[in-house]
């Protein structure tokens, strides 16, 4: 069964619970991303992608569970894959993606690696590589904004990861629950801070620092998407180790590719997981 933890909590309540606290985040992303115009027709892309997302998990859930959408996770993995995309994303390239990837991934039933991470990267990159120019286009220009205009979400990010206010308000409501990973978030941004400040001291760009930890959906990936159960750690002490080394792992892949840092860290670390919480049983 996909739990977030290994506890008595009933699945439907969580999956209630995480949509929920989502919600607010597609409203603002829609918002954000407005309308695009194709070919003289307006459509309303930034919604398409994030039902594109669900219909993919609901499509999934019917044919490979035989669950009714609302008792399964994988709507709901769909939509924070949709998320984590940029807003100019083909949605051919992104609805192939996501439910082949969801599909083969409930199909092998391992639950190994961070599937969200996995379809994000991979629409990410193969629509890089169709459209040279797409992350240029996704990726504003941060060098004016503050720590202000970082939390209101106007910094560059997925389709709905961009407001930092939002997510914290999603985290101080998930944290109320028993099944959700409260420490993850909270050590491992910690972590990732610590290093980037002691670094931009040395380097003297201290002005930078919310650039490097407020941009690119840190905090948006950080509550959803790194504390999702069969991909995380379930002991508090795995927990915690899992925390550090996704800080480290998000300070050290900032300088080669601070875009997809946050999602290649967190995709990375999951691989681990299990080793973590059987190393510190």
């Amino acid at each position: 069964m996909s739990t977030f933890v290994k506890e008595g909590t009933n699945i439907k309540k969580i999956i209630n619970y995480l949509y929920i606290s989502i919600i607010p985040l597609l409203i603002f992303g829609f918002y954000k991303n407005g309308i695009k115009s194709y070919s003289g027709i307006l459509m309303f892309h930034p919604l398409a992608l994030d039902l594109i997302g669900f219909i993919s998990g609901v499509l999934v859930s019917i044919i490979l569970e035989k669950k009714k959408p609302f008792e399964s996770f994988y709507p709901l993995y769909g939509l924070l894959s949709a998320s984590l995309i940029f807003p100019n994303t083909s949605l051919i390239i992104f609805g192939i993606i996501c439910f082949i990837s969801l599909f083969i991934y409930k199909k092998i039933g391992k639950n190994s690696v961070n599937i969200v991470c996995v379809i994000s990267l991979i629409v990410i990159l193969i629509s890089n590589f169709y459209e040279p120019s797409y992350l240029k286009i996704a990726i504003n220009n941060n060098i004016n904004l503050d720590g202000l205009d970082y939390l209101l979400g106007k910094g560059s990010a997925g389709l709905n990861a961009s407001c930092t206010l939002l997510a914290l308000i999603s985290y101080a409501y998930l944290s109320s629950k028993p099944f959700y990973k409260r420490e993850i978030p909270l050590y491992s941004f910690l972590v990732y801070s610590i290093l980037m400040v002691i670094y931009l001291s040395f380097i003297g760009d201290i002005n930078s620092l919310f650039v490097r930890l407020l941009s690119n959906g840190t905090i948006f990936s950080l509550v959803f998407i790194s504390t999702m159960g069969t991909t995380s750690s379930h002991t508090y002490r795995g927990r915690i180790c899992y925390s550090f080394i996704l800080g480290i792992l998000m300070f050290a892949l900032s300088f080669g590719f601070p875009s997809l840092a946050v999602i290649s860290a967190i995709f990375l670390v999951s691989i681990m997981h299990k080793y973590i919480d059987k190393l510190l049983k």
